[in-house]
C-alpha cells in the first residue's frame, strides 16, 4: 500500500466492477466470440462478423453519428446491430436488437467473482453505504454481486455520463447523503476511476494493474489517488 495523500473520513464507498472485483478480460473476450458465432449461425451471416475490427468500425461510426451513445454501451450495441445486419442483408427491428443485446449481456455476465471479493464486500457493506459505478453492462443480479450494493449506477443516453465524467460519482454522493470528499472510490483504471473520482472531489483507492494484474500501471496515471493498493485485501487495513 502506497499513500500519496492523507485519507479523510470515509462515509460511503463505491466500486468499479470489471477488472476490480473480478477478472473481466477473458469473460468479455469469450462473450464477444460466442455472440458473433450466434449471429453468424442464426442469420447465416458471413465470416466477417467474427472479426472484432468489423464491429469496431460500426461502433466508431455510430458514436461519430450519435455521440451520446458513448455513454451507453447497451444502447450502442442495439444501434450497431440494427445498422450492421441491415448492411449484411438481414434487417432487424429495434425489438430484435434489444433481444439480441439481452442475450449478449447474459453471456457477458457469466463471471466468476472470487470468494475473497464477496467476503470483503460483505464486511464493508455492514459498515458503509455502497454503490457499484461501472461503464459496462454486466448484470450484478446474475453474477451474485447485487446483494452487496445499495446502488447500481451506470451511465446512459438520457442519464449520467460515463466515467471519468463526474456524474456517477456525484450522483452516488447525493444518494448516500454525503459529500463527494467523503466517498472512497475503488477501481483499477487510471483514467476512468482515478482521474474521474479525484476530479469529482472524491477520494480514490487505486487497485494498480487490477485484480488480475492485467490493466494499466503507474505510467498511465494523470493524477494521483489517495492510495495505491496492491490487492483489495489492503482495504481492510485501510478502513477497519
Amino acid at each position: 500500500m502506497i499513500f500519496f495523500k492523507s485519507i479523510r473520513k470515509v462515509r460511503a464507498i463505491s466500486f468499479d466492477l470489471d477488472d476490480t472485483l473480478y477478472d473481466n478480460q477473458p469473460v468479455i473476450t469469450s462473450a464477444e466470440k460466442r455472440f458473433s458465432l450466434y449471429l453468424k449461425n442464426h442469420f447465416a451471416l458471413p465470416d466477417v462478423v467474427a472479426d472484432p475490427v468489423f464491429w469496431r468500425t460500426y461502433s466508431d461510426d455510430c458514436i461519430r453519428r450519435y455521440p451520446q451513445l458513448d455513454n451507453d454501451v447497451t444502447r450502442l450495441r442495439e444501434v450497431m446491430l440494427v445498422r450492421a445486419l441491415k448492411d449484411l442483408g438481414h434487417p432487424i427491428d429495434e425489438g430484435m436488437a434489444k433481444q439480441l443485446t439481452a442475450y449478449f449481456i447474459k453471456i457477458r455476465s457469466q463471471i466468476v467473482v472470487p470468494k475473497s471479493s464477496f467476503e470483503l464486500l460483505s464486511e464493508l457493506h455492514a459498515r458503509y453505504p455502497m454503490a457499484c459505478l461501472s461503464n459496462g453492462n454486466s448484470d450484478i443480479n446474475q453474477d451474485g454481486l447485487a446483494g452487496y450494493f445499495d446502488y447500481d449506477l451506470r451511465p446512459s443516453v438520457d442519464g449520467c455520463r460515463c466515467k471519468p465524467n463526474q456524474d456517477l460519482f456525484v450522483h452516488f454522493a447525493r444518494l448516500a447523503g454525503v459529500k463527494p470528499c467523503e466517498v472512497l472510490h475503488v477501481g483499477d483504471d487510471p483514467f476512468t476511476d482515478v482521474y474521474g473520482a479525484v476530479a469529482a472531489g472524491c477520494q480514490c483507492a487505486w487497485l494498480e494493474r487490477g485484480i488480475a494484474g492485467k490493466t494499466s500501471g503507474t505510467d498511465c496515471l494523470r493524477i494521483l489517488p489517495e492510495v495505491q493498493l496492491s490487492s483489495l485485501e489492503e482495504l481492510r487495513q485501510l478502513l477497519f
